[in-house]
């Protein structure tokens, strides 16, 4: 398994960037690659999202659960395409009045024969992951703090 970890600090109030990241439908407007996120059906408080990617000119497409923890986290739980198993953690910290720490962690345990599975994330997906999780948490931070400004 890999874990990683990328921490922000975020110039917005805890409620106005766990609403921006709760809205999971809106993340094509400001994530990079997202081509489409749209919530197939609720179970049980959970969400079943659909997406697509462009990753290296390449879309991939996939399904993931969602739990909401309110005010506190998101997790995504990878139920198909092809990182099926990883788990994502985006965590929540109220700083101040007007400040939150976003802190997003990658679980990739893929569902294949060991030393193929344990390959794969070590050399090709584990990589790549935390590449664009770099890119995701600025382009989140920059939302969130854009919207600061529209408001101001």
């Amino acid at each position: 398994m890999m874990r990683f970890e990328h921490t922000t600090e975020i110039d917005r109030s805890l409620a106005s960037v766990y609403a921006r990241a709760r809205d999971v439908e809106r993340y094509p407007e400001f994530l990079p690659g997202y081509i489409s996120s749209r919530i197939l059906k609720w179970v049980e408080g959970r969400a079943l999202i659909e997406r697509q990617a462009r990753v290296d000119k390449k879309i991939h497409s996939w399904r993931s659960w969602v739990h909401f923890n309110d005010q506190k986290a998101l997790h995504f739980q990878h139920a198909t395409g092809p990182l099926t198993g990883m788990q994502v953690y985006w965590q929540f910290n109220s700083l101040d009045a007007s400040r939150t720490r976003l802190s997003i962690i990658h679980e990739i345990h893929l569902q294949r024969p060991f030393l193929i599975g344990r390959c794969l994330e070590r050399f090709v997906y584990g990589p790549k992951v935390r590449h664009l999780a770099a890119q995701v948490v600025v382009a989140f931070k920059q939302a969130c703090e854009k919207d600061r400004e529209i408001q101001s």
